[in-house]
């Protein structure tokens, strides 16, 4: 990550044993250029914090502010790095068919979305996930500046390095809260599992599976000497001052591994275990058949995880059908009873299935372009035969190939698998083509992605997540980028080039784009703030209860009508994300309309009011969700007792939700709203 400072056209050392060069340096930067460098790589260094981050006075203070703190990163990012990269071609993103597959999929997203049952919902998602289109395009900018200014081998594994050395403080975090050491401010869920700052055991999970098979990569990497020199001006370590031997940076590494490793069982999460068992047998498999690590202790490795992932699941399978499975355990519960007393694997299996056949059933009614991202609301509705007691409501499949099939149909579909298949086939001729540091680095990311994809199959994106994807995916773009010839990395049609060549020149040019560029990263911010206002007034228009332990500052008084007004205020101040506030609204509405009626009929009457227009405001943004019809049902219910001719009302959206979710509506009494994950 350092400035390099050989001439413009000057390729990287070459790498032995048939490895290719890396990517071309830079001339040396002036001081302006300087700041723009460092500035980018410290951003870079910050979002890998994002797991951390947690904002205690807003609604899912575990979600929403990853995803606001996320972004701004990413914009000033890059209305730092644009400049930049126009005025040198060696900070442009590499030529990379993987990139552009990343794009191409985000494109196919955008015209499912357009063709979707609600493209605000495709855009925003909503505060309880914080997805989206929107979200996904900042990520994909993300990928493209960190391929474009991280390029050497060490600069990558100081990189991980530092995300490892996160993931260990998160897990530090869980070890703690496992501990009740930390006080209110992290506490255990009813199965007496951990979530540390990301929220949910089974987030937390997802990233320390992630982070234990990365940290296995430099594990290994630390036994491996670089026989090829550092490039000229491009050694982190002689620039930072970071010279680490080979057995720090493994007990480092083997540190980071216990206590990620420690974290995870203490999540209790079968999709976890399932990644990472999956991500170490890759591993093993392709250490042993390329001959790059000692094959007794990868098989060892392997046939450990692997039995003892087995031996999890056939107890917990017997224990279910010998005993049941309580809903929560005790509070002198061991471990192994955690596991068992998590949610029941039948039962968790029982309600992802209906999901699952949901999506099958929206994939074959719209199977070209689906029903739109972040929809999948509306499959379920109309595909759902759950008539089970604890039929939960999914807003995601809870698997992401099924949910990419249901809301992006056939061409998602495609673009799903073309991406993590050209992944994985340029991870298998890495590791057979180039240098033995660089063949451990592609094996590291290819079991760290086999983890997630493992996981993906029963579970669904979040922005810790997006994260690990996306730096993982940007190392693999870096090791197609030196499967490729110099003149092909920096090849490009002559008229292109000339025409780059004078914009690049031109200052006036570069003055326009480093203004986009900021006018953008002023539009994202101002975004930012205003979703945080909104979710902020969102917690405050709440119930009690719902508050407790969040830190949310609550009111001296609860009175209906002042959380009325907070969550109007929440609607306008942000209202693509307006729906949860306008379902809580109506909830309200539903609960304390007698009160209110009997304080003040003029001003309940006002309130209703305004809640019958936000009923049609919300229809009017997302016309498939059910959801909607039956909070807006509920309302007009309530409201009855007062006004009688508003039955018409309320029959209207009670029938709708019968027709648009009839296995729902049939056992309509005991839905609860769904948890996270």
């Amino acid at each position: 990550m350092a400035a390099g400072t050989g001439s413009e056209g000057r390729a990287g050392a070459e790498a032995p044993e048939g490895g290719l060069p890396d990517a071309p340096l830079p001339a040396a930067l002036d001081r302006h250029e300087k700041l723009l460098l460092y500035a980018v790589y410290a951003l870079l260094g910050l979002l890998l914090v994002t797991p951390l981050i947690v904002t205690y006075r807003a609604a899912y203070s575990t979600i929403v502010g990853k995803a606001v703190y996320s972004r701004a990163l990413i914009e000033i990012m890059f209305a730092l790095w644009a400049p930049l990269a126009l005025g040198r071609r060696s900070f442009r993103p590499p030529r990379s068919r993987l990139l552009a597959l990343l794009f191409a999929g985000f494109g196919v997203a955008l015209l499912a979305a357009c063709f979707g049952a609600s493209l605000q919902r495709s855009l925003w998602s909503n505060f309880e996930r914080m997805q989206g289109l929107v979200d996904l395009a900042h990520w994909l900018v993300f990928a493209l500046v960190l391929v474009s200014v991280v390029r050497s081998a060490r600069d990558w594994r100081i990189l991980l390095g530092i995300n490892l050395g996160v993931s260990s403080v998160v897990g530090l975090i869980a070890i703690g809260m496992n501990y009740e050491a930390l006080g209110a401010l992290y506490q255990l869920d009813r199965h007496l599992r951990v979530s540390a700052s990301l929220g949910n055991p089974v987030y937390l999970g997802a990233y320390m599976q992630a982070n234990v098979l990365i940290g296995l990569g430099l594990f290994a990497h630390s036994f491996v000497r670089d026989s090829a020199p550092s490039p000229a001006g491009g050694d982190m370590r002689r620039k930072t001052g970071l010279r680490l031997g080979s057995r720090t940076r493994r007990i480092l590494a083997g540190s980071s591994i216990l206590v990620n490793g420690w974290a995870l069982a203490l999540t209790a999460s079968f999709g976890a275990l399932m990644g990472l068992a999956a991500g170490v047998g890759f591993l093993a498999a392709t250490f042993t058949a390329l001959r790059v690590w000692k094959v007794r202790w990868s098989m060892v490795a392997a046939c450990g995880v692997f039995i003892a992932s087995a031996l999890v699941l056939v107890v917990s399978l017997v224990s279910e059908r010998r005993h049941g499975v309580p809903d929560s355990a005790g509070a002198d519960a061991s471990l192994v009873q955690r596991w068992l007393t998590t949610t029941g694997i039948a039962k968790s299996y029982r309600t992802r299935a209906d999901a699952w056949e949901a999506g099958a059933g929206g994939f074959l009614e719209r199977p070209v372009l689906g029903w739109g991202p972040e929809n999948f609301i509306v499959p379920l509705g109309k595909h759902s035969t759950s008539t089970h007691r604890d039929t939960q409501i999914y807003d995601y499949a809870h698997s992401v190939p099924v949910e990419e099939a249901a809301t992006k149909g056939l061409a998602g579909a495609l673009a799903f698998l073309a991406i993590w298949g050209y992944a994985f086939r340029v991870i298998v001729i890495a590791a057979k083509r180039l240098a033995p540091g660089e063949r451990i680095f592609a094996l590291l990311l290819g079991g760290a992605l086999t983890g997630f994809f493992a996981q993906g199959l029963t579970f669904f994106p979040t922005t810790t997540s997006s994260l690990m994807y996306f730096l993982l995916v940007g190392g693999v773009i870096r090791q197609e980028s030196l499967l490729r010839s110099p003149e092909r990395i920096s090849r490009a049609p002559e008229r292109l080039a000339r025409f780059a060549a004078r914009a690049a020149r031109s200052k006036t040019v570069r003055l326009g784009v480093a203004t986009l560029a900021a006018a953008l990263a002023a539009v994202g911010l101002g975004a930012n703030r205003d979703i945080y206002d909104a979710a902020r007034h969102y917690s405050l228009g709440l119930p009690v209860p719902a508050l407790a332990g969040s830190r949310v500052p609550i009111a001296e008084t609860r009175e209906p009508s002042i959380r009325f007004a907070r969550l109007e205020r929440s609607i306008a101040t942000f209202s693509p994300l307006a729906l949860l506030p306008r379902r809580a609204m109506f909830d309200l509405m539903t609960e304390a309309w007698s009160t209110l009626w009997e304080q003040d009929p003029d001003e309940a009457l006002e309130l209703l009011r305004k809640a019958d227009l936000e009923v049609t405001a919300a229809l009017r943004a997302e016309p498939g969700n059910w959801r909607i019809h039956y909070s807006a049902a509920r309302m007009y219910s309530a409201a009855m007792e007062t006004f009688p001719q508003l039955r018409d009302r309320m029959e209207f959206h009670a029938q709708r939700f019968v027709e648009m979710a009839p296995a729902y509506a049939a056992v309509s009494v005991t839905i609860e709203p769904v948890e996270p994950g």
